[in-house]
């Protein structure tokens, strides 16, 4: 066991590492009282402890005897322990917080290494370890660990709060994809489902890229465990290359360039790791997979319409254009994953495929508009207007109300909480998204209406040219109801001089008022 210590205000605490130079870990002691009294408003206190943070990692690791000096270690509040003098004391590798999760709190320092080595691996999020300076960088090192300090220290609130159950469910991720669960065949089925319940879940816990990370940092924790057996080891890294091919291949999950970037990074780095056979091939065949996900996205979202027949205006009727938002709004439907709803109705920041069909629907909402407001002419604008209701009639058997099945969807996650409590323990809640992932399948078990053989007639083509050159937003929702509040004075104007009267009865009026106000 190594120790040392540097001045009052930088120590350290040695970890063994079997089969290596010994590891130093530092610890920062900040006194807090002695330079902020105790009821100092919070705020205030966080500042004085990141100026004293500031001021001990300015000291460095210096006067070290290992034979590969170790960076700055996790500065993270998480591992502060203040004692009854408010000494702040900095542990190493999130110790406090982890111990305490752990019931192990109060541990002596003269134990903690022994206890570190042999009950405990850094898993925990904002966990960090010392590093040898030629390690390879990890986001849960050196300047990482700084600016999550900082960002804890400016807001108030612990980073990533709102993931507080991301390492649950990276947990029952590894577990779905078991030895076990894949090779024994009764309830695949059933596994499967998890496994898709599980990657959908994590749209409410974390994002898609930190999930990938955790995978990511699980294949390296199994790899630099040298206490766990080469099968073991190997299990595991089988299990998340498993889960990365898994989500790629599943249209229904979600799936982005930053993702794929991040199983790119995550693949290239495992390569220059492994040097077995077969774990090669593996990460092989992943990134072929991720490099032929974005071809075929391409493919999926290519041209809803490729034929070069264009109808024009006068050759479309209300059943023609009837059939083309069918085929619109049954592309765009059929493209809504399970997490796109789930990340829609939870308010996530990310672009779905729900708002890619809603900005679809607001764009022929706003055509209707603008066609409907194109005439000055009454009669023209009548004829519009029968047109367009003619082909609601015509569009109404082939409706998919959206809308009212994302009530429905919104109901069941008002029911159903995200997590519950049992034994005392916050738990995931697995039943709110096998039963929301019911309710998705129950939406798609009746799909669109097979309208095939008309994409190619040039109904959906009229559809799209139309849609292509039309403004949404508040401009243009402005400029319409300027054109529509002149259109009724104009109307009002023709009743208050009994103009459309006096044509009813054949009685003769001004004939470039009737043109310009009338027939058109």
């Amino acid at each position: 066991m190594f120790t040392g210590a540097h001045d009052q205000s930088f120590e350290g605490v040695g970890i063994h590492t079997a089969g290596r130079d010994m590891a130093f870990m530092p610890t920062v002691n900040l006194n807090l009282a002695a330079t902020v009294p105790p009821n100092s408003p919070q705020n205030v206190r966080r500042v004085v402890f990141r100026e004293s943070v500031d001021q001990a990692l300015a000291i460095g690791p210096q006067g070290y005897t290992t034979s590969s000096p170790p960076l700055i270690s996790d500065t993270l509040p998480d591992n502060r322990k203040p004692d009854v003098d408010e000494l702040c004391e900095q542990e190493s590798s999130g110790t406090d917080l982890v111990l305490c999760i752990h019931g192990a709190a109060g541990i002596g320092k003269s134990t903690l290494a022994g206890y570190l080595s042999d009950n405990f691996r850094s898993k925990d999020r904002h966990a960090s370890e010392a590093q040898p300076i030629r390690a390879k960088r990890t986001k849960k090192s050196d300047i990482w660990s700084l600016g999550m300090t900082f960002l804890e220290l400016l807001t108030g609130e612990q980073p990533f709060s709102e993931m507080v159950h991301a390492s649950e469910l990276l947990a029952e991720l590894l577990k779905a994809w078991s030895t076990d669960l894949l090779t024994i065949s009764v309830g695949l089925n059933k596994d499967k489902e998890l496994r898709e319940v599980i990657i959908t879940a994590s749209i409410e816990f974390t994002t898609p890229e930190g999930l990938c990370a955790m995978l990511g940092a699980r294949f390296d924790e199994a790899e630099q465990d040298k206490y766990q057996n080469p099968e073991k080891m190997a299990e595991t890294q089988t299990n998340v290359l498993e889960i990365m091919r898994y989500w790629l291949t599943q249209p229904q999950l979600p799936v982005s360039p930053e993702l794929l970037w991040e199983m790119q990074q995550f693949c290239l780095n495992a390569w220059e790791m492994k040097t077995a056979p077969t774990m090669v091939e593996k990460i092989r065949n992943l990134l072929h997979k991720i490099e032929m996900r974005p071809k075929q996205n391409a493919v999926s979202r290519t041209s809803l319409s490729p034929s070069e027949q264009t109808l024009n205006q006068k050759e479309i009727t209300p059943q023609g254009l009837a059939l083309a938002l069918t085929l619109l709004e049954g592309d765009k439907f059929r493209q809504i994953s399970p997490s796109d709803y789930l990340a829609h109705l939870c308010g996530r920041p990310e672009y779905t495929n729900v708002e890619a069909a809603s900005s679809v629907n607001e764009k022929i909402v706003s055509w209707v508009k603008q066609s409907l407001v194109h005439y000055e002419a009454l009669y023209p604008r009548v004829s519009q207007m029968r047109f367009f209701i003619n082909t609601a009639k015509s569009f109404q058997p082939f409706l998919t109300p959206v809308d009212a099945h994302m009530e429905d969807l919104r109901s069941v996650l008002q029911v159903h909480e995200k997590t519950i409590e049992v034994n005392g323990q916050s738990l995931i809640n697995v039943e709110r998204y096998t039963e929301f992932m019911a309710r998705v399948k129950n939406l798609t078990r009746l799909p669109p209406p097979d309208l095939e053989r008309y994409r190619h007639q040039g109904q959906l083509a009229y559809l799209e040219s139309k849609l292509a050159d039309v403004r949404v937003g508040g401009d243009a929702e402005d400029e319409l109801l300027g054109k529509a509040r002149g259109l009724k004075a104009i109307e009002d104007m023709l009743v208050s001089q009994r103009i459309l009267e006096h044509i009813g009865l054949g009685l003769s009026v001004d004939k470039q008022m009737k043109k310009r106000y009338v027939t058109g």
